[in-house]
């Protein structure tokens, strides 16, 4: 799935992880204005295709190079 598009998470920005939830929760605030991208695009170089690579953009700010990806929990029958 890398290189389709930069992945768009709910996390917001930080430089660092030192304040992060230590559940897997997503880092979220009500000043978010800046969030987390992963993963690199189709127009990335090589070095950008992972998901441990993260950028930041403005949560508001549309482009063809970011996306999200649409995930649904089955339940066991």
């Amino acid at each position: 799935m890398h290189g389709n598009v930069w992945e768009w998470v709910e996390d917001c920005w930080s430089d660092d992880y030192s304040k992060s939830p230590s559940d897997g929760k997503a880092w979220i605030s009500e000043e978010c204005t800046d969030r987390v991208v992963r993963g690199g695009s189709f127009n990335s170089e090589a070095r950008f295709l992972s998901s441990s690579f993260r950028l930041y953009t403005r949560a508001d700010y549309p482009s063809h190079v970011y996306g999200f990806r649409v995930a649904r929990t089955l339940k066991d029958n």
